[in-house]
């Protein structure tokens, strides 16, 4: 497995978390919880090379997550 490819796994892997973190704490169904995780900033820096998030983990990913709200959340 090459280094991009652990990347992408270990992104996909933490991001499956966040939505069934979302899902669980806010008691909704996985599409908004779906829409909630893909509009955070979170997953564009799961998805970049550059960053070393997926290096942490996914409960610190989901705090992150909590901290940069969406327009939508805020809201609710």
């Amino acid at each position: 497995m090459t280094k991009l490819q652990q990347h992408k796994f270990l992104a996909s892997n933490i991001i499956d978390n966040l939505v069934k973190n979302v899902m669980h704490d806010k008691e909704c169904d996985i599409l908004t919880a779906m829409k909630r995780v893909y509009q955070s900033p979170v997953v564009n820096w799961l998805q970049d090379n550059d960053d070393d998030l997926t290096s942490q983990s996914s409960a610190y990913a989901y705090e992150l997550l909590k901290r940069y709200p969406t327009k939508e959340s805020i809201m609710e």
